[in-house]
């Protein structure tokens, strides 16, 4: 009796023993198990700067019945905090609270707000959890593409010093760009300075295209990347000087408005041209008693009834002689108003190296061969036949501008292609003459200042 009385007290506590400790009188009692996780594993972000990432990381806290817990601390940190191109924030938006490291409780969200990646190079930074030496995320940054846009560019036929349209690379490495053909050339400057087959660059650069004067049928150049010919990134289409191509021969007529005027070249039987008297750069459309075309800005030239005097000399094309309004207008042919006064005024001639007026011997050989009166679409005038290079060219009667009277002549009825070559006894320049009777390869009847038709041949 007496030692159940002794052992009574412990019988009385043994069911707190069974249940459980009290952890007030017991400090050595073991805490809940709390298991922190963080997904996912592994973030790919690109290049451009993120605030935030459209991807997120989510830090989860269960005890060990699987069970949220929404009171236990944790900590995730950057592995090195050296290169700062990676914060993190608790904030949705991207906007505050933002470091090297970020601290919340229970399961959170968390944003990543990165820079953008300029370094040339894919970069890594790795995540860590509390003081754990584990790494809980890996987050990767690509790298910038090589881009060079855009993929297409069309270019009228005139010359390009340099063109409007241009390229864009955009990277952040060292690059070549190559042409593939010689009339399209590249250069990193606006006014296309240091022009070359081959460029080098590095990082993001505007690229200007530097093309000649298009004379033959549409052409395509492309430009290659790195010295690989088949990394094509840009193709380069340009169009013809010479519009409605045909079976003809090519002649000058006026396009465009006021300071974008410009004379092209046409081989369509029906398209009569432009009208120049004798060694001018000034040219008259067909409709009208005034200069259509005059690039030299000269006051007194506008009437057709002023005397337009060469001297007794051939026609000469410098900047002395085109400031004067004389010159080889089909030197001129690609350029506008504005480009050719500029270059003027800066004491340079522009020409497109393609084509020029004949010469008074090229006039003779292309009138000797036989020829035909005969009509095209309503359009009377003479197809030539001989050499290969002329062989079934049409030249329609566009007649001509009589300086005495402001007035066309002859339309239809007779052709006067000029010639760059003067006689010098009449001071009358050397013209191919024809009509349906006759034809004069090189007749030279009338004056300076009779508006005549041109043919251009190459240069």
């Amino acid at each position: 009796m007496k030692l159940f009385i002794r052992l009574l007290p412990a019988l009385l506590l043994l069911p707190f023993f069974l249940t459980g400790c009290i952890k007030d009188e017991q400090p050595d009692c073991p805490e809940e198990t709390i298991t922190v996780t963080v997904t996912p594993k592994n973030v790919l972000l690109s290049y451009e700067a993120h605030t935030p990432a459209t991807q997120k990381l989510t830090v989860t806290c269960l005890n060990s019945e699987g069970m949220p817990n929404d009171t236990y601390p944790w900590t995730l940190s950057m592995s090195h905090v050296a290169d700062s191109w990676l914060m993190l924030t608790l904030d949705p938006a991207g906007q505050t609270g933002k470091g090297t490291s970020v601290s919340g409780t229970g399961s959170q969200c968390v944003y990543m707000v990165a820079q953008e990646n300029t370094t040339g190079a894919t970069r890594v930074m790795e995540l860590l959890l509390d003081k754990d030496t584990t790494v809980a995320v890996v987050v990767t940054q690509e790298l910038m593409p090589l881009q060079v846009l855009p993929a297409h560019i069309n270019l009228s036929g005139t010359p390009h010093h340099p063109a409007s349209q241009t390229v864009s690379v955009s990277t952040n490495e060292q690059w070549t760009l190559t042409s593939s053909q010689p009339w399209l050339l590249l250069s990193l400057h606006a006014n296309g300075a240091g022009a070359a087959r081959t460029i080098h660059g590095e990082r993001s650069h505007t690229v200007y295209l530097v093309a000649e004067g298009n004379s033959e049928t549409i052409r395509t150049a492309e430009i290659f990347l790195n010295g690989v010919a088949e990394d094509v990134r840009v193709t380069v289409n340009q169009e013809s000087l010479i519009v409605e191509p045909g079976q003809a021969a090519p002649r000058i007529f006026i396009s465009g408005t006021g300071e974008d005027k410009m004379l092209m070249l046409t081989q369509n039987p029906t398209n009569y041209g432009a009208y120049f008297q004798f060694g001018s750069v000034i040219g008259w459309d067909w409709g009208g008693i005034f200069a259509g075309y005059n690039p030299t800005a000269i006051s007194g030239l506008n009437n057709w009834n002023s005397l337009w005097n060469n001297g007794n000399k051939d026609v000469i094309h410098t900047p002395a002689e085109l400031s004067q309004g004389r010159g080889d207008p089909c030197r001129l042919v690609g350029y506008t108003v504005a480009e050719i006064r500029a270059a003027v005024a800066s004491g340079r001639a522009p020409d497109n190296s393609h084509w020029r007026l004949p010469a008074n011997t090229e006039n003779i050989i292309y009138g000797k061969p036989f020829s035909e009166w005969t009509s095209i679409s309503g359009i009377s005038g003479r197809v030539f036949t001989g050499a290969n290079e002329i062989n079934g060219s049409f030249l329609p009667a566009a007649g001509r501008k009589i300086a005495e009277s402001a007035a066309h002549g002859q339309r239809g009825s007779m052709g006067f292609y000029v010639s760059s070559s003067m006689d010098k006894a009449s001071a009358a320049p050397f013209t191919l003459f024809f009509s349906a009777q006759a034809v004069e390869p090189s007749d030279h009847r009338d004056g300076q200042s009779q508006g005549y038709s041109v043919r251009c041949v190459r240069q």
